[in-house]
């Protein structure tokens, strides 16, 4: 008797995943993925933010170069005259400004509104709707709606220099012996936690980052909002940042002495700024 098999005969069929059974990841490979991915994060997270900051600092430049056509063809209209009063600037701001949108009063780094309890009169200002803003919060003004009759709150994060525009008028300029040309370094819009500002030679920094002053002098406008400063509109309609410490050098009248005692001139040390300021750019 023949105990060949005959070839013909088929053999047993194995089904195909059997034959080719996936092999799933182990407990120790997912957790070795997860933890590069975990590192990967925390490397590439500070570089994320940082974009993110200087997108918000780029687009806040944005906001004041058009606040500088608006002013710029208020000059023209005007004669080169402009109001310097407080309470002015919202008749101009309706005829210039964006309207009832009111977008470009707010930088991207502080666009939202919150009781900031670092402002000296923070509960009275909540009493009648109103209060200052920080380094990354807006201000309100209790008012009605700019370019519009609807009563309601004004939010911004950016503030008018009082006497910027007073640099155009040749009547205060022939008086104080300032040269209209010169005003590259005259600011006109800033960056502040406050809507007006009218800072002083003399005025102290801030002893920590986010002292507000009950006067509008020059600590409401010294905030560390963009890496070590602020962005400014000039009143020769041009757009940069200012370092902190450069805000004394600034002009913000034709009174305001640029030598100053918290100047290199002046002879400030150092050692004399708040040790929040002191890693920041020298001028």
């Amino acid at each position: 008797m023949n105990s060949r098999k005959n070839p013909r005969e088929a053999s047993p069929v194995v089904p195909f995943r059997s034959q080719h059974r996936q092999r799933a990841f182990t407990i120790t490979e997912l957790l070795v993925v997860m933890a590069t991915l975990t590192l990967l994060a925390a490397v590439l997270w500070p570089a994320v933010q940082q974009a993110g900051r200087h997108a918000k600092a780029a687009a806040c430049q944005c906001n004041l170069r058009q606040w500088s056509l608006a002013f710029a063809t208020f000059a023209a209209d005007n004669e080169r005259w402009f109001v310097s009063a407080e309470d002015e600037w919202e008749p101009f701001y309706r005829r210039y400004g964006d309207g009832p949108r009111r977008t470009l009063l707010l930088c991207p780094m502080a666009a939202r509104y919150q009781i900031n309890r670092d402002d000296p009169l923070w509960q009275y200002g909540e009493t009648i709707n109103c209060g200052a803003g920080s380094k990354f919060t807006a201000w309100k003004l209790a008012t009605r709606n700019m370019a519009s009759i609807e009563p309601g709150p004004v939010f911004g994060s950016y503030a008018i220099n009082g006497l910027g525009m007073t640099f155009l008028d040749p009547r205060v300029t022939h008086f104080c012996r300032v040269r209209q040309s010169n005003v590259s370094c005259v600011p006109l819009m800033v960056d502040c936690a406050s809507w007006f500002i009218q800072p002083d030679t003399t005025n102290e920094p801030p002893a920590y980052d986010g002292e507000l002053d009950v006067l509008l002098d020059m600590r409401r406008v010294c905030i560390n909002r963009h890496s070590g400063g602020i962005n400014c509109l000039f009143l020769d309609w041009s757009v940069r940042k200012a370092g902190l410490k450069e805000l004394w050098m600034l002009r913000w009248s034709p009174w305001f002495d640029t030598r100053g005692p918290w100047t290199k001139a002046g002879g400030v040390r150092p050692e004399d700024w708040p040790s929040w300021m002191r890693s920041f750019q020298d001028y």
